[in-house]
């Protein structure tokens, strides 16, 4: 089913972002087309379908519950990967300077050592959390803009109906008044 935002882009373009010489052609051209009843019928579909979208606007957040819980659960495993390797290198390293009686092992050299091991950890561990969390940013601004779009749609058609309707209401009026004074 064609929505009527749909249905108004289709027979008369986006005119809701056009200059007012635009507006004022399309609102002439669907008082020719429609009806005052048609007119009041789509301004409450309009109504409808903005009531309906944010009825459903929680579903919105579901994403980046989802990408929160992932960021935290891979950050978690991450530190606690980071923990344990530092932790069993310490234990190792403690482990063979204490058995070291020919001073063969140079602590300050095995630290070393450690360290230049942990870097591809701590690399890994910066580039997953700055992938995941720019890609939380990228879709944010993705249903943003397909909200704000979708919302600035609907209400620019619902206003131009609206003059256009209270016109024809008008023109109408008008000719009544004219049609009962002759």
């Amino acid at each position: 089913m064609q929505s009527v935002s749909e249905y108004l882009a289709e027979k008369y373009g986006e005119s809701y972002k056009e200059s007012m010489d635009i507006q004022c052609l399309f609102k002439e051209a669907v008082k020719r087309d429609h009806s005052i009843d048609q007119l009041e019928q789509m301004i409450k579909r309009l109504d409808y379908e903005v009531s309906a979208s944010k009825d459903k606007s929680y579903l919105s957040t579901v994403p980046f519950t989802i990408y929160t819980s992932i960021l935290t659960s891979i950050t978690t495993v991450i530190v606690s990967f980071f923990t344990f390797f530092y932790s069993t290198a310490n234990a190792f390293s403690n482990m063979a300077v204490s058995k070291d009686d020919d001073d063969k092992i140079n602590p300050s050299e095995l630290l070393i050592d450690i360290t230049e091991g942990a870097e591809g950890i701590i690399n890994m561990i910066i580039w997953t959390i700055l992938i995941i969390f720019f890609s939380m940013i990228g879709l944010w601004i993705i249903i943003d803009k397909k909200h704000s779009n979708f919302y600035i749609r609907h209400h620019g058609y619902k206003l131009l109906l609206e003059e256009a309707l209270l016109e024809l209401e008008k023109e109408r009026k008008s000719k009544f008044s004219q049609h009962h004074s002759i």
